[in-house]
């Protein structure tokens, strides 16, 4: 698995976006490492006025007791925050910001890329990509999905000084494009439950009706109400009777405000002195608010080093939406949206307009059969095999905790070693950028673990080498290779066969494959974006597809018994018969999961976790009969997903692991 992040440094390309992410590409480890939140002080607002209190925060009570889930653009990127418990489920490594339906069964985000061009993603509610389509033009709002699924409106700049709201087709047609006027820009929209649009423009709200029939085609605004101080980031309540905006109060500063749909009772949420609070969002019940509220924004996409970030990004708030006045600087009746992570609050860091949904209707968190016993890993047994930066590779004794640093391969520079299974061998790529006069050529050494080297080649006109693997009876090599010569520059990796003294075998030339794994019985697994492919011939007229899955697969790895299989699928580990039956999610977590590795038994699966705000890869254990195991110390939420532990604790490791007797 190869991932490669782009972060862009020029300024003006911050400021364009700054209406929509207040911290432009920078990232922060949760509001700047601050912990809890701001429960205390008297129950007063920055008027003097008496205000709905929430709850200190405890396991049982961590959001004031609100339910339902908030999906924001966080430090990782894209997650969905579980009020009730704070456990945060990442989503997506992106940086785009994020919309969801008011059930959370539909999301979607549109992207700020102004290299490649901006796009828009629909996802359901596990983070599965169902379509997406390339638009022209910088957006100002987040894409909403029209509640009968045909229509995703969107808000952009047309040009310089002009915005428009754009309906699309889910093939990125433009079915109408509502655009400014003398009455002013085009600053909210929203969607009503019978599919009507509600628009901000200038200082008026309207209402588009569609029809019975719903032809996006007809229709135009009719103003309902309207305020003044330009408002924007319109939210219908969920009973339809308010609307929830931020709009530039008496102070200067924008702030949070409520009204009722006839445009009376015209109500100022917060009121924090010198500082702005904006892109609302409300609770599934109707009775609480969260919003954004940030300063000093260029300090922190600037000031971006080591998951910290310097400088006060936006933090997510909550507030009860009868409450008036409020002061987010003294905390109450105001409180910051937590997280919970390794049983510690965390205040949210929010990098794009949140969405406050009800909680989608996912499998239920099922901890799987319990992992008990004695010993360092709860009874586990057998080696783990795996790398700790490019020159150590370890083994761990799973009873005892044991390390030791196997001096086969030590001081070598090593990439992805692998060990075949039931054996004391083990092979490695050596890269070419190591290799003095060898620039395009990468070695494979076969070593076991008695210091010997048993055979060793070098792929010569070679553009990438990784993840060499041994077949079960050590005959072959299997690689992902793109020779300088292939065919055409549009082909993808190859995956090909060498045996031990590195010949090719010809009708190994497997192309445009992603990944790639040895089964027990000899044959091999390939898949290629969300196929699963397998040959027992081992050549390119014996492959036949076996499974399909929702989206693009990773990090293949087959049961010993050959019946099922583990992958990383939307950022979390996935586990399926082997001809694609009867799908479970297995992992869940703030963070990642890659590199699935069955136990000899085939009952537990080890994996490699990389944690939300740090670029560490751990190494964890779950049970292969589990759903939705949290990775994690997570309160309320129960899990059977396990740290792997050695004689110092923690196992940080790089690259896949792997497990023997």
């Amino acid at each position: 698995m190869k991932l490669s992040v782009r972060l862009s440094s020029a300024l003006f390309l911050l400021i364009s976006i700054l209406s929509l992410v207040a911290c432009g590409g920078g990232g922060s480890g949760k509001g700047g490492g601050n912990k809890g939140g701001s429960d205390g002080g008297p129950n007063t607002s920055a008027g003097g006025q008496t205000n709905p209190a929430f709850p200190t925060a405890t396991p049982a009570n961590v959001n004031g007791g609100y339910k339902g889930s908030l999906y924001v653009r966080y430090s990782d990127g894209l997650g969905r925050l579980d009020a009730d418990t704070g456990i945060m489920e990442f989503l997506y490594n992106s940086h785009e910001i994020v919309w969801a339906s008011k059930d959370g069964e539909i999301l979607s985000t549109v992207s700020l890329d102004y290299y490649d061009g901006n796009f828009v993603r629909v996802y359901d509610s596990r983070g599965i990509l169902q379509y997406t389509f390339k638009f022209n033009g910088s957006p100002t709002g987040v894409p909403k999905v029209s509640p009968d699924g045909k229509v995703i409106a969107l808000g952009y700049n047309i040009s310089r000084g002009s915005r428009g709201v754009a309906l699309f087709s889910p093939n990125g047609t433009v079915i109408r494009d509502f655009v400014d006027d003398e009455n002013g820009y085009l600053n909210g929209y929203d969607w009503t439950n019978a599919g009507n649009l509600i628009l901000i423009q200038g200082n008026s709200f309207s209402e588009v009706d569609f029809g019975p029939d719903k032809d996006y085609a007809s229709g135009e605004p009719v103003v309902f109400a309207s305020t003044t101080g330009t408002p924007l980031n319109l939210e219908l309540s969920p009973d339809e009777t308010r609307l929830v905006f931020d709009r530039i109060a008496d102070d200067g500063f924008r702030h949070i405000f409520v009204m009722s749909k006839d445009g009376s009772e015209l109500q100022q949420v917060t009121a924090t002195p010198g500082e702005a609070e904006y892109d609302p969002t409300w609770s599934p019940d109707g009775g609480a608010i969260a919003f954004r509220h940030g300063r000093d924004w260029l300090g922190c996409a600037l000031g971006y080093v080591g998951g910290i970030c310097y400088g006060s990004c936006p933090t997510l708030h909550a507030v009860a939406a009868n409450t008036s006045m409020a002061n987010v600087a003294t905390g109450n009746p105001v409180f910051f949206v937590r997280e919970v992570q390794d049983n510690t609050y965390y205040t949210m860091c929010a990098f794009g307009p949140p969405t406050w949904t009800e909680t989608p209707a996912l499998e239920p968190y099922e901890s799987g059969t319990a992992m008990e016993g004695e010993g360092a890993n709860r009874g586990l047994t057998g080696k783990l095999y795996y790398a700790f930066t490019q020159t150590d590779f370890l083994s761990l004794d799973l009873v005892t905790g044991v390390e030791q640093a196997l001096n086969t391969i030590r001081s070598r520079y090593i990439t992805n070693p692998h060990v075949r299974l039931n054996s004391d061998e083990v092979v490695f790529e050596r890269a070419s950028h190591q290799l003095p006069g060898l620039a395009d050529n990468d070695q494979i050494i076969i070593q076991n673990f008695a210091a010997q080297e048993i055979a060793s080649f070098y792929i010569e006109d070679d553009f990438t080498a990784a993840g060499p693997e041994l077949s079960p009876d050590g005959k072959w090599v299997a690689v992902e290779w793109s020779p300088l010569s292939r065919n055409s520059p549009s082909d993808g990796p190859v995956v090909t066969l060498f045996d031990r003294e590195g010949t090719f075998y010809n009708d190994s030339r497997f192309v445009n494959y992603g990944d790639y794994e040895w089964a027990s019985d000899g044959s091999l697994l390939l898949s290629r974006f969300h196929r699963l492919y397998q040959t027992r011939a081992l050549n390119v007229s014996d492959v036949t597809e076996i499974a399909s899955f929702p989206a693009t697969i990773f990090n293949i790895a087959v049961s010993p018994d050959n019946t099922r299989v583990a992958f990383s699928m939307a950022n979390h580990l996935w586990v399926s018969d082997i001809n694609g039956e009867n799908l479970t999610q297995l992992t869940t977590s703030g963070g990642s999961e890659w590199n699935p590795e069955w136990s000899p038994d085939g009952r537990h699966i080890a994996f490699t976790h990389l944690k939300n705000g740090t670029d560490i890869h751990g190494a964890w254990v779950v049970p292969a009969d589990a759903q939705r195991a949290y990775v994690g110390e997570a309160g309320k939420v129960p899990s059977s997903a396990a740290s792997v532990r050695g004689g110092s604790g923690f196992i940080a490791v790089s690259g896949p692991l792997n497990w023997t007797e």
